[in-house]
């Protein structure tokens, strides 16, 4: 896909592997820069790097997110928000909830991406910006239907388990609660 203006690719599949199954997905782009921000719920860095990013939504507190590889958090949101060489910006959205695995390149020029995806479909949509980062993210928010605002009432009373090594921590909080008349019934 080429911008004719600015005369700039935003995706190109040339010379990636293309793989279409009913259990397994890989493709990949080159990227028109080493830019990237997103890609689901990261703990340390939100300018991405040369790794992989895996999203598999799970609870595991010894198995958080680290740009390794193989781990991830609470989220995952196949979004990508890329600065490219002309300094506009596109969104990228993979619309899609299956667990995959986005190799980025972003050591050495040609910059890539490459997405292995276990089944599903491809479902792409690149949100173009003629002016900063506010508009590609503004053009993929009306896409997805905007944002929800929690209601303040909503935010209520909240007890993480995030943190517990076993159970004889959760004890000692559970009782702590209870010293303290914590939720006050």
């Amino acid at each position: 896909m080429c911008i004719r203006d600015r005369n700039e690719v935003v995706f190109d599949t040339n010379n990636h592997d293309f793989f279409y199954s009913d259990y397994y997905i890989e493709f990949g782009s080159v990227l028109t820069s080493r830019f990237i921000y997103g890609l689901g719920e990261r703990a340390y860095s939100f300018h991405l790097k040369n790794g992989i990013y895996t999203m598999f939504s799970r609870d595991s507190f010894a198995d958080a997110e680290n740009g390794k590889g193989g781990h991830n958090l609470y989220g995952q949101h196949p979004v990508m928000l890329i600065k490219e060489d002309s300094d506009q910006w596109h969104t990228f959205f993979y619309r899609t909830a299956n667990p995959m695995d986005v190799t980025l390149n972003t050591n050495n020029a040609p910059y890539s991406s490459r997405f292995q995806v276990v089944g599903g479909i491809i479902d792409l949509k690149i949100f173009l910006s003629s002016s900063g980062p506010e508009e590609a993210t503004t053009l993929y928010h009306k896409y997805i239907g905007g944002w929800v605002t929690m209601p303040f009432w909503g935010f209520g009373f909240h007890q993480c388990r995030w943190g517990y090594r076993n159970i004889a921590a959760m004890r000692q909080v559970v009782k702590k609660y209870k010293e303290n008349d914590i939720p006050p019934v």
